[in-house]
């Protein structure tokens, strides 16, 4: 595919990402603070601007910058920052924030493994509708339990989970019709309540093969929800085991010291999810259509025993209440939570969400996703901090998002420079916008979206229909943008890379070519970003008064006409106007260099 701008684009010096990230990182703000530690001399943190203040904070939270409104108002007084986040707290936006950090943070956006195919009630479906549905599943809960004000630690011990039409047929759900499309329902097979712990979108993706005793899924809780893995500890294996021999590492787990002290955590955790299949692939689904659900399907495991076809014919049949004791009869350990007992999943969430861990995890986990940081290289201090906010707000998870947001090493530009020395805690930094940032702002400021539809000829047994390139990877740009693909990039890079550049590139182009058609086909009170010019606009003073407006609202900017940052997007326009001869095009062109800019970039 083509990535590059159109020959005759003019690309000035000035859009340079990393000369401008540097003007951006040396500028100056609002009075210097200190770091807050008690009877500790440390270097002051020079906050930025409130106006860029409101900007990082907005960006933060709803993965766009502020309304030219919402812009003026912290300029005229800088405490309505304070309100602002409490109102973008309350944003539908803020609800996709949740749903992107728990999809990276928890790996649960894997479009490189097919969906679930259309058959049965699901034939005709696009796969992308399949994929989108069945792996939203447990962050709809997560997003309605923030977004309603229900305590953090309710996405663990919920007695209900949220179905939309799709997940209802794969799985046999009571749906109604009539009532909003992503709503309330319950599991039907038997699988004890509790919160995303009972979601099968989460389970079939962490999936416990035909040796792994459900391990995999323990270690996940021990990862994910407390940020203390187990397969992670620093235990000595014996070298002369013979992994082949399957009696033989069997009784190692309960014999030998360096695996004892791995498995006797990990593998009472286990069993509690003896009830659930190890997995369920699309090609199994597609066999057993193939065999028109009947006849019985005989897995590649002796964790689980032979079982009709029709099971993995939709409605699914994920949870076997009676393979709840498979432990039992494959001579592992009893279920248990570290030494607690537990007996089923739904003790399991209630334990964990006691679990001190669990509170100090998500402090973790929140802190990471919004500073752009490794999970495990938050610092001490900041996690107890951070956790007595989680613990004294009742598990507030919008609390600890504006704690976040509005903290001074948040929102700090850099350390006084009459300090010498370095800060243990330092500020963040400048802040590359995520893929889903970068997408979300896009689509704020000019309402495109990167959609492509694969031809049939390419579909094989599952048509993905129309996907959105900016947030798949099968098809799209995710991982190369920076991103994760939960299958095979584990990890969100968060500085500038060469592929993620030629994504926005690309993207800023097909933008911007869109919105220029879009806003000068309608009244300039209805457009987006073209308000102050028509389609034959010359005249100087109004392109610069157009450009001036650009710069606020793709950037946060408010700038003067005259500015000289206004001077090289009137030259680049003019420029382009003078080559072609054609306005339009002219801000085609400086629209596909502004919406990829540092300014729009990094926040």
């Amino acid at each position: 595919m083509e990535v590059d701008l159109p020959s005759d684009a003019l690309a000035p010096p000035w859009l340079g990402v990393v000369v401008s990230a540097l003007v951006l990182a040396s500028c100056g703000g609002d009075p210097a603070v200190t770091s807050g530690r008690t009877g500790v001399s440390e270097p002051e943190l020079v906050m930025l601007p409130v106006v860029d203040q409101a900007a990082r904070a907005s960006v933060a939270l709803r993965g766009h910058r502020p309304t030219l409104e919402e812009l003026d108002a912290v300029a005229e007084d800088p405490e309505a920052l304070a309100g602002l986040v409490d109102g973008w707290l309350q944003s539908e936006a803020f609800g996709r924030t949740l749903r992107d950090m728990h999809g990276e943070q928890f790996l649960l956006r894997n479009d490189m493994r097919a969906p679930y195919p259309s058959e049965g009630p699901l034939r005709g479906t696009p796969a992308w509708e399949v994929y989108l549905s069945s792996s939203e599943e447990p962050l709809k809960l997560i997003e309605h339990v923030v977004m309603n004000d229900l305590p953090y630690d309710a996405i663990l011990t919920l007695d209900y989970m949220l179905t939309d039409p799709i997940v209802a047929q794969v799985f046999g759900l009571p749906y109604d019709e009539a009532g909003p499309e992503w709503q309330v329902s319950r599991w039907t097979d038997g699988r004890p309540m509790s919160g995303i712990l009972s979601s099968s979108a989460l389970w079939n993706r962490y999936r416990s093969g035909p040796i792994n005793h459900q391990r995999r899924r323990a270690q996940f809780v021990s990862d994910a929800l407390l940020c203390d893995p187990i397969a992670e500890r620093d235990v000595v294996v014996p070298t002369d085991l013979d992994f082949a021999d399957m009696d033989a590492v069997n009784e190692a787990v309960w014999t030998e010291p360096g695996c004892v002290a791995c498995h006797q955590s990990l593998d009472p955790l286990g069993a509690l999810f003896w009830g659930f299949r190890g997995q369920i692939r699309s090609a199994e689904v597609l066999e057993a259509y193939g065999a028109d659900c009947r006849g019985m399907f005989v897995p590649q495991s002796f964790d689980v025993p032979p079982e009709p076809l029709h099971d993995l014919c939709y409605p699914l049949r994920f949870y076997r209440p009676e393979t709840e004791d498979r432990w039992w009869e494959l001579d592992l350990r009893s279920p248990g939570y570290y030494g607690q007992p537990a007996e089923r999943i739904d003790d399991l969430g209630r334990l964990i969400a006691d679990d001190p861990r669990f509170a100090s995890c998500t402090a973790r986990r929140f802190w990471s996703w919004f500073a752009h940081v490794d999970r495990d290289d938050v610092d001490h201090d900041l996690v107890v901090e951070l956790t007595r906010v989680i613990e004294e707000s009742d598990f507030d998870a919008k609390a600890l998002a504006k704690a976040i947001v509005t903290h001074p090493r948040f929102l700090a530009s850099h350390v006084a420079e009459d300090d010498g020395d370095s800060p243990d805690d330092p500020p963040v930094g400048l802040l590359r916008m995520r893929p889903s940032q970068y997408q979300d702002s896009i689509q704020e400021l000019t309402g495109f979206t990167w959609w492509i539809t694969a031809p049939e000829s390419l579909c094989g047994s599952t048509c993905w229909g129309w996907v959105d390139l900016g947030r798949t990877d099968t098809w799209g740009f995710r991982a190369l943008a920076g991103g994760v693909d939960s299958s095979f990039v584990l990890d969100p890079v968060y500085e500038t890379v060469p592929t993620g550049a030629l994504v926005e590139r690309r993207t800023a182009a097909e933008a911007a070519g869109w919105v220029v058609a879009q806003d000068f086909a309608q009244p300039a009170a209805t457009r987006r970003l073209l308000t102050l010019v028509e389609p034959d606009t010359v005249d100087e003073g109004t392109v610069r008064a157009q450009l001036a407006e650009l710069h606020a609202r793709i950037g946060a900017e408010r700038l003067s006409t005259d500015h000289e940052e206004v001077d090289r997007s009137y030259a680049l326009w003019s420029g382009a106007h003078a080559l072609h001869g054609d306005p339009a095009r002219a801000w085609e062109l400086t629209l596909t260099a502004l919406l990829q800019d540092a300014h729009m970039v990094f926040y």
